[in-house]
């Protein structure tokens, strides 16, 4: 299947308690995870996992980056949407 250049961009939120801290769309979101490095690129699986301490990169559409920290995130992947849940106690 060739993969369209729709197929390629990811639709990413990040929530802090009852605030946007950022929403747009993007060409990846990567960070570490208990188990290592991770890149989620558009036509990512279905992917749930726990970020503690470490940054999450967001390389945007126009190749500029955003570099978050949190102390405890939950980031959810599922059909090119990429939700993330920062500073979960």
């Amino acid at each position: 299947m060739i993969e369209t250049e729709k197929e390629k961009i990811l639709q990413v939120r990040i929530n802090k308690a009852t605030e946007v801290v950022w929403e747009g769309e993007a060409l990846s979101v990567s960070s570490r995870n208990a188990k290592g490095e991770f890149d989620i690129l558009g036509m990512h699986s279905n992917f749930i996992c726990l970020v503690r301490d470490d940054p999450i990169k967001i390389i945007q559409l126009d190749g500029t980056s955003n570099t978050y920290n949190f102390k405890q995130s939950v980031l959810f992947v599922n059909n090119n949407t990429v939700k993330i849940y920062s500073n979960i106690e």
